[in-house]
């Protein structure tokens, strides 16, 4: 998302992800899904105890993708729309079960 935003997000929301506007959202999500997973890998390697936070925040942010992408869901490519779902779907369940599971 960050390098190629066009090529990586086409196929998720179409011939948006191409223009200027798009690109800039889509590097904004790569932004965020970078720092996200570097606060959770930090947290993992060092022991910190905001590990707990790291993975609830990327569970919300795989949520908000899912959600996001439903939302808008008749209007995306068919194959993009239903692979964002599941995907984005499937990785904010797993986040939420790996919190439950810290304690």
């Amino acid at each position: 998302m960050l390098l190629a935003p066009g090529r990586a997000g086409s196929g998720w929301i179409g011939k948006p992800a191409r223009t200027p506007g798009g690109k800039v959202a889509l590097r904004a999500l790569g932004a965020r899904d970078l720092v996200v997973g570097y606060g959770v890998v930090h947290a993992l390697d060092t022991g910190d105890e905001s590990l707990r936070e790291w993975v609830t925040l990327a569970g919300i942010c795989d949520l908000t993708d899912a959600a996001a992408t439903a939302v808008a869901f008749r209007r995306l490519p068919k194959k993009g729309r239903w692979l964002a779902v599941v995907l984005a779907g499937g990785a904010a369940a797993a986040a939420f079960v790996a919190r439950d599971r810290l304690d």
